[in-house]
C-alpha cells in the first residue's frame, strides 16, 4: 500500500485559492469535515491536515467545519 500525504501535493497558495473556491464562497455551516480513515483515500493525520488548510479562516467558521454546525442540526 502506498500512502500518499495530500498536504504535500499543494503549495500553501494553492490551499488558500482552493478554500476560497469553496468555504469561502458559501454560507458558514454549509461545509463539515469528515475522513474515510482507515481507509486508503483517508488521512491518518485529517484534522491536523484540514486545522492547516484553514490558517487564516475565523475560529467560528472553523468550530462550524469541525463539527459545531452539525451538532446543532442535531441537537446533540
Amino acid at each position: 500500500m502506498r500512502v500518499i500525504d495530500v498536504g504535500d501535493l499543494f503549495s500553501s497558495a494553492a490551499r488558500v485559492a482552493a478554500r476560497s473556491a469553496t468555504i469561502d464562497r458559501l454560507p458558514d455551516g454549509m461545509i463539515i469535515f469528515s475522513s474515510d480513515f482507515p481507509h486508503v483515500e483517508g488521512h491518518q493525520e485529517a484534522v491536523a491536515l484540514y486545522d492547516a488548510q484553514l490558517e487564516g479562516v475565523s475560529h467560528p467558521v472553523r468550530e462550524n467545519f469541525f463539527g459545531r454546525s452539525a451538532a446543532e442540526l442535531l441537537a446533540i
